[in-house]
C-alpha cells in the first residue's frame, strides 16, 4: 500500500481507505507483494485512466452568462476577445506554413493562414472555394476549453449559411482537421476525451452532444466537404 500510495498521490487525489479498497478487490495480490513498485505504478496508470473516463463522462458545461449572479460580472467576463486572433510570436512560429488566402473574398480577417500540414492547406483552398461559407478563422492559442484532461483547443470557427434561406448563420467549431479514418485510428486516450469535451461544450449534431451553447454546432472533419 505504501507504493501505491506513493504512485498515486496526489495525481489521482483517492483517500487510503478508497486505494484499499481497490486493493482488497484485486484477485491477484501475489503480484502486488512480490514486485510492489511495478504493481503499484501500472495499477495507478489503471486507477488514472478510469478517472479521466469518470469525469469526462459526467461533465456539463453552463454558460457564465447563465449562473446565478452573471448580471453582476463585466461585459469582459461573459465573452472572449477575439480582437487579437494571432500574436506575433504565432506568426512567427507558423511563418513556414503560412497559407495565402484571397482577401477580397473576405472570407477571412488576414491574407495569411497559419496551417499545419497539407490537410490543412487543402482544408484552407476549399473553404475558399464554398459559396456558404461567410467567414473562417484559423483560432489563437489562448482559446482554450477547460477539461478534466487538460485544456483543449478547437483549430477552425466557421461561419456558414444554412440552407434555410430565412435562417440566421451557423457557427461551426471545429476541431483538428484529422484523418479520414479518425474513428478507427488509435488516438490517444485523451485525445478522444477533449473531443468528447468538446461535443458536450458546444454542441454536437455529429457526436449526438447537446451542448451549453445556442446556434454553434461542434464537427470533427477531414475535409471541408464534410461540413453541411
Amino acid at each position: 500500500m505504501a507504493d501505491l500510495m506513493d504512485h498515486a498521490s496526489p495525481p489521482v487525489r483517492l483517500t487510503r481507505r478508497t486505494l484499499l479498497d481497490v486493493f482488497l478487490r484485486v484477485k491477484n495480490k501475489k503480484a502486488a507483494i512480490d514486485s510492489p513498485r511495478e504493481w503499484a505504478a501500472v495499477a495507478v496508470a489503471r486507477l488514472k485512466e478510469a478517472l479521466a473516463d469518470h469525469l469526462v463522462n459526467g461533465i456539463e458545461y453552463t454558460r457564465v452568462a447563465d449562473l446565478p449572479g452573471a448580471d453582476k460580472l463585466p461585459p469582459d467576463a461573459k465573452w472572449y476577445d477575439m480582437q487579437q486572433i494571432l500574436d506575433e510570436k504565432q506568426l512567427e512560429l507558423f511563418a513556414k506554413h503560412i497559407e495565402p488566402v484571397d482577401s477580397a473574398k473576405d472570407k477571412t480577417i488576414y491574407d495569411r493562414i497559419p496551417c499545419d500540414s497539407d490537410i490543412e492547406r487543402d482544408f484552407v483552398k476549399a473553404l475558399e472555394g464554398r459559396q456558404d461559407v461567410e467567414l473562417f478563422v484559423k483560432l489563437p492559442s489562448w482559446f482554450t476549453l477547460e477539461t478534466p484532461v487538460g485544456n483543449y483547443q478547437p483549430d477552425w470557427a466557421i461561419v456558414m449559411k444554412q440552407t434555410d434561406d430565412e435562417a440566421s448563420p451557423l457557427l461551426y467549431l471545429v476541431s483538428e482537421t484529422k484523418d479520414p479514418d479518425w474513428r478507427t485510428t488509435a488516438l490517444r486516450f485523451n485525445e478522444r476525451r477533449k473531443i468528447k469535451c468538446g461535443a458536450r461544450h458546444f454542441g454536437s449534431k455529429q457526436l449526438g452532444e447537446k451542448g451549453a451553447l445556442m446556434g454553434v454546432d461542434y464537427k470533427v472533419v477531414s475535409s471541408a466537404g464534410e461540413l453541411p
